[in-house]
């Protein structure tokens, strides 16, 4: 995360506004919408002025990690107060906001999540994504390196998974087995599977009937 995308979640957080920093500081707001819309650091004769106004130390607005106040994980920071809760986050956020978000979980930079998905960063590519504008081919690299899902990345919600059902060692054994199998042979084994529950599936299904005949006749 930049030090930009840190003044700005930071004041989104707090809920100071750009004309509130803009009267503290003498800046225009077209020179704050600069900023943040290009992504650009503001220069270091106003960091102390901005840290003041912002309520955080010049180590966290610089690094993202202020050690004196205890702030050295995302964590640290959302107890702190600079940074939204996972809680918070709005679905309605862009990707690119989801992924400046995420790249904060772990204290990431752009220069490595670009590296890692083989975009050059002085790239018109890396122009475009750190604008928002995302290839589909680009969203599983990303995805990896941010160790996310896609839907999250694209929804900003995250599908409950069903609990896994529990495998023995020896059920292991045998899956392992069946999937050593010629495709012929694993569906003959499944028929076979078949034919021999069948009768089993057949017995259950009576005794729920009956159950359920019973239960009924009892409530009449």
């Amino acid at each position: 995360m930049t030090i930009c995308e840190r003044m700005f979640e930071i004041m989104e957080q707090k809920g100071i506004t750009a004309y509130a920093i803009c009267q503290k500081t003498g800046l225009n707001n077209s020179t704050l919408s600069n900023w943040k819309a290009r992504n650009t650091d503001p220069p270091a004769k106003y960091i102390v002025q901005l840290c003041e106004i912002l309520g955080c130390s010049i180590d966290y607005l610089l690094t993202g990690i202020d050690q004196r106040s205890g702030v050295n994980t995302r964590e640290d920071a959302i107890h702190a107060g600079y940074a939204p809760s996972p809680s918070q986050l709005p679905k309605a956020w862009p990707i690119r906001q989801r992924i400046d978000f995420l790249l904060g979980g772990f204290l990431g930079t752009e220069e490595e999540m670009l590296d890692s998905i083989g975009v050059p960063i002085d790239s018109d590519e890396a122009y475009d994504i750190a604008h928002g504008k995302i290839d589909a081919s680009r969203i599983i690299p990303i995805c990896k390196f941010l160790r996310c899902s896609a839907e999250f990345l694209l929804t900003g919600e995250e599908t409950e998974k069903a609990p896994a059902l529990e495998i023995s060692e020896n059920g292991r054994e045998m899956l392992a087995l069946y999937e050593k199998l010629p495709e012929r042979e694993q569906v003959l084994l499944l028929g076979r599977l078949q034919e021999m529950t069948a009768p089993l599936l057949g017995e259950t299904k009576k005794r729920d009937q009956a159950e359920a005949a019973s239960s009924g006749g009892r409530a009449g």
